[in-house]
């Protein structure tokens, strides 16, 4: 089952990467500038009197030479020397890319703005808690409040030869059980004297009359009732206690016991818990990223709205730095990311909490394999180090009963291709891999007493697809507003594998949701200022439902300042 569904969303996954490769691959191709192509010139114009045949005893120099054609409607045609072979604008240093002027170069990686992004990221699971089973005894006295009616065995009321077989338990006018088979004589003086009863209908745990139960939870008669007799106090003069005596028709004398007992199970507790550091988030390297080195320091604001499994609201922040070495070939990038989300520690059968929490610490190579005239392929790694805070869950004495301690560090492979298809229109290609290198180990137990490891939760390994078109719409070097560009973008997003559920010591952890496959759209604009400055404001609506759906909608604001 597993392996079929890796292999459906592999293929759906590569199914999109391949059309959007095709189609980006077309207009790269379709956009490259031609091969200079050198042709004669050609005229009709009759030649001048320069070019008119010179007498033989005069001595024509071999470079102003020239040899009149006719052509098939008789025009004179002469070839010339070819122009000079036309020559590519050289590419400017990549170290400068961002201050190139827009028009000055062929080459105008510089002013493609950076990809936005959309993804939420930031997990939660829910913790169960099944509290262990409470066996919860009860016994009654014949009279307080039960009253028990003992028939002979012939079956009628009253004085017999035999031996009472047939006790009524009664809870008021009601008959709650009765005696089952023969009875017993378990105290050896020749008198039955311990009947096995059915199942009492009513006097479970938390009835009137009956013991407390500790909690809310499932009820189980555990078939273990006895009905006992015991000397006692009002016993009729001349009559057996142990039967039925007519004058006393609703109640018999003080003697009998009953004992039964029930199991209670409590109801689970379940609770939700952040995942993957804290709940800040997964790491996406197109957010705000560029498949060019650069040099810049960055901040991304992201508003999620109603997040999936009861999250609710949250405001997600980052700073950055990104530094571009050897000439712009390479760059490293260091990310800092915090969030108004799901707080580390939580409490069992309370309100899910919030608070501030700072994320993974993510650091980023990016390398450029290839660049050409219109474009440029990029590769790099991006490392997320487990910076973020323990998940915990309490129980509402305090005692801690889970901990998912925050050890996993996550390698970040990708691939980015950038292209100017037009003088105006450009496109981006992110395609991204998450992989949980190690896993983070879990301690737990639904009691608080004894909290002890019980497996290590690998996150799921992702595969992020990004596809993004833009237009420049306005271009002016010399102003302070140097570009507007329009943008939009396509996203998809789904994990490679289950979610790593773990249980044990009457806890379970498991995923909100099992597996899921997003798709969203981003709609943005960049306005580029002198410095460089970019501002970079964006709504994010999701194209999915259900459990792929992971927010209503997302309001996003990013800044790049280049130096």
């Amino acid at each position: 089952m597993a392996a079929s569904l890796f292999r459906s969303r592999m293929a759906c996954a590569l199914r999109f990467l391949a059309s959007g490769a095709m189609l980006c691959a077309a207009t790269w191709v379709a956009a490259q500038e031609p091969w200079p192509v050198y042709v004669a010139q050609e005229t009709t114009e009759q030649p001048s009197p320069s070019d008119q045949p010179i007498p033989p005893d005069q001595t024509v120099p071999p470079k102003e030479a020239a040899r009149p054609l006719q052509s098939e409607q008789g025009a004179t045609r002469e070839t010339t020397s070819p122009p000079p072979p036309r020559r590519r604008t050289p590419r400017p240093s990549r170290a400068a890319l961002w201050n190139l002027p827009p028009r000055q170069a062929s080459y105008r990686m510089a002013s493609v703005p950076n990809m936005f992004g959309d993804f939420f990221g930031g997990g939660a699971m829910t913790a169960t808690l099944q509290g262990p089973p409470v066996v919860i005894p009860q016994i009654f006295n014949d009279g307080a409040p039960l009253d028990f009616q003992v028939f002979n065995g012939e079956g009628q009321p009253g004085p017999g030869d035999a031996p009472g077989t047939l006790i009524n338990v009664l809870n008021g006018p009601t008959i709650i059980t009765q005696s089952i088979g023969l009875g017993q004589d378990l105290s050896g003086d020749g008198q039955l004297d311990t009947y096995a009863i059915a199942e009492p209908v009513t006097l479970a745990p938390g009835m009137p009359g009956a013991a407390p139960l500790p909690g809310p939870g499932t009820v189980v008669y555990n078939n273990d009732g006895v009905a006992v007799f015991t000397a006692g106090t009002q016993v009729p003069v001349g009559a057996d206690p142990r039967t039925f005596v007519a004058d006393q028709s609703t109640r018999m004398a003080d003697g009998w016991t009953l004992g039964f007992s029930h199991t209670f199970t409590p109801d689970p507790v379940r609770v939700m818990m952040p995942a993957s550091g804290a709940g800040v988030r997964r790491v996406k390297l197109s957010e705000n990223g560029s498949p060019i080195p650069r040099s810049r320091v960055l901040f991304n604001y992201n508003f999620f709205n109603d997040v999936y499994g009861g999250i609710g609201d949250v405001n997600r922040y980052v700073v950055g730095w990104e530094h571009a070495m050897f000439d712009g070939w390479s760059s490293v990038e260091v990310r800092f990311p915090l969030a108004a989300t799901l707080a580390a520690d939580q409490v069992a059968g309370g309100a899910a909490l919030h608070d501030t929490q700072f994320g993974d610490m993510t650091v980023t190579w990016k390398q450029v394999l290839y660049q050409g005239d219109r474009g440029l392929l990029s590769a790099g790694l991006g490392v997320a180090a487990p910076t973020a805070e323990d998940a915990r869950l309490f129980l509402p004495g305090g005692q801690l009963a889970v901990q998912v301690e925050n050890e996993s560090v996550h390698l970040m492979p990708f691939v980015a291709v950038v292209s100017n298809a037009t003088d105006r229109i450009f496109w981006q290609l992110f395609l991204q891999f998450d992989i949980d290198a190690n896993g983070s180990p879990v301690r737990a137990d639904v009691t608080g007493a004894n909290v002890a490891p019980i497996g290590v939760m690998q996150d799921q390994t992702l595969v992020f697809v990004d596809l993004g078109l833009g237009y420049r719409l306005y271009e002016d070097p010399q102003a302070a507003i140097t570009q507007v560009a329009a943008m939009a973008e396509f996203h998809y997003a789904s994990p490679l594998q289950n979610f790593d559920n773990q249980t044990g010591n009457g806890v379970a952890l498991q995923g909100i949701t099992n597996w899921y496959t997003v798709t969203n759209a981003t709609l943005g604009a960049n306005i580029a200022l002198q410095g460089p400055v970019n501002i970079r404001p964006a709504m994010v609506i999701p194209l999915t439902n259900g459990d792929d759906e992971h927010f209503d909608y997302e309001a996003a604001v990013q800044m790049s300042v280049g130096y």
